[in-house]
């Protein structure tokens, strides 16, 4: 199906973003006035395919960088109209192939980890200490994931330790970090836990407002001390 009157413009409107270091503000004009309206943009299981001739007119005169940012911008764009995903569609890695699934995920979030395969072996070692995958699926994919252990405290009681939640940067903003976070409360008001707990980076001010939109508050800073170097 074609896109909407309204979403043509906020298209064409990034794309002119992109394009506005080309120029003078007055070459921009003229290239604005000039140029048809952006269209012939298609929806396909919530990918944005141009037709080729606007793959012609939207990427004339445009570096590989500047493509590939409005790809990205285009496709979360897609992603926002797509149905949210809920709590039902969560689901629990019960084994190796589903935890492999998860890697593009927690490769953004956990740079330093080097591989597939690093992910796989540090799943099995944390597993025995009764950590737990969850994830989003999307198809082929898993845009979003998150690791989470059972612990009982003597500061907190009971508590869900929530270790990784992670979205791809191609996705934030469309709910399924929230989605996964709503997941696991679920779950620890279901196992009778007395609260859940995180640890975050303070660089990640998304995800602070994202916690603090579902109830959470700052309570304690997170000190480390390494034993080498």
């Amino acid at each position: 199906m074609k896109f909407g009157a309204d979403f043509t413009i906020r298209l064409a409107l990034e794309r002119h973003r992109y394009q506005s270091i080309l120029g003078s503000k007055r070459d921009l004009v003229k290239r604005r006035i000039s140029r048809p309206p952006l269209t012939g943009l298609v929806l396909e299981n919530f990918k944005i395919t141009p037709t080729p001739s606007t793959r012609k007119h939207l990427f004339s005169e445009t570096s590989p960088a500047k493509v590939l940012a409005f790809a990205q911008r285009a496709e979360k764009l897609a992603a926002m109209k797509a149905p949210r995903p809920t709590i039902a569609d969560v689901r629990l890695a019960r084994g190796e192939s589903e935890v492999r699934r998860c890697w593009p995920a927690f490769k953004e979030l956990r740079p330093h980890l080097r591989s597939e395969d690093e992910l796989v072996e540090r799943w099995r070692i944390q597993a025995r200490e009764g950590f737990q995958i969850i994830y989003l699926p999307e198809g082929d994919t898993v845009p979003a994931a998150a690791g989470y252990r059972f612990l009982h405290t003597l500061a907190w009681g009971h508590i869900l330790y929530i270790d990784d939640l992670v979205a791809i940067a191609a996705r934030h903003g469309t709910g399924l970090g929230t989605t996964l976070l709503c997941y696991l409360q679920a779950e620890a008001r279901r196992l009778g836990c007395d609260a859940v707990h995180l640890d975050t980076g303070y660089q990640r001010h998304l995800a602070h407002k994202a916690y603090l939109r579902n109830g959470f508050h700052f309570k304690c800073h997170h000190l480390a001390w390494q034993v080498r170097g």
